[in-house]
């Protein structure tokens, strides 16, 4: 943990149980939306190698294939 967070949990004792309620719902809703920004990263970055991916193609030469193989 870094240092911010183990000073910002250290004053979490001074406060009374509504507002750690309500601390506790606003940090939860910011760790799913940073989850979902991730993911929707990651998702849109892999959808565009999907993309190119695709786009070289290659011709196989059967004789050279037989050729390597022995068939």
């Amino acid at each position: 943990m870094s240092d911010i967070a183990y000073s910002y949990f250290n004053q979490l004792d001074n406060l009374e149980l509504p507002d750690l309620e309500i601390l506790a719902e606003k940090i939860n809703t910011l760790i799913f939306y940073k989850k979902k920004t991730n993911d929707s990263s990651i998702e849109n970055g892999l959808s565009f190698f999907n993309s190119i991916k695709g786009t070289v193609k290659r011709e196989i030469d059967i004789e050279k294939v037989g050729d390597i193989y022995g068939i």
